[in-house]
């Protein structure tokens, strides 16, 4: 019951706990993921020099479990975080119009013809 409290129901994937890792339940699929990268060539793996004054983008591993046949599969996906500028006035909103404003720009577009 602990372990369905954690699934993802669009896909039907299940969370790995923590103890389930440190056991290496997710070592095959880890290096089955680098090896994909290599192979597809989306990065070096050894011998990158990051050029000065530049950052390398920080990865996490999302670890999960697949039922496939009735078995639980272990997969591994490194994934890249999210915003990451270290810089503290930067804005991050993103304004949107609303929807009145939408409205309004097509019914202006629309009587104007264009």
């Amino acid at each position: 019951e602990k372990m369905m409290s954690h699934v993802n129901p669009r896909k039907g994937h299940i969370d790995a706990m923590e103890e389930e890792v440190r056991n290496g339940s997710h070592d095959e699929a880890m290096k089955k993921e680098l090896k994909s990268f290599a192979e597809n060539k989306v990065l070096k793996i050894n011998g990158v020099r990051v050029p000065q004054k530049r950052r390398v983008m920080k990865t996490r591993w999302v670890l999960t479990w697949k039922m496939k046949g009735g078995k639980r599969v272990p997969k591994a996906r490194l994934v890249c975080k999210g915003f990451q500028d270290d810089r503290k006035n930067v804005e991050t909103f993103s304004g949107t119009a609303s929807w009145w404003a939408l409205l309004f720009c097509f019914v202006f577009t629309a009587g104007k013809k264009w």
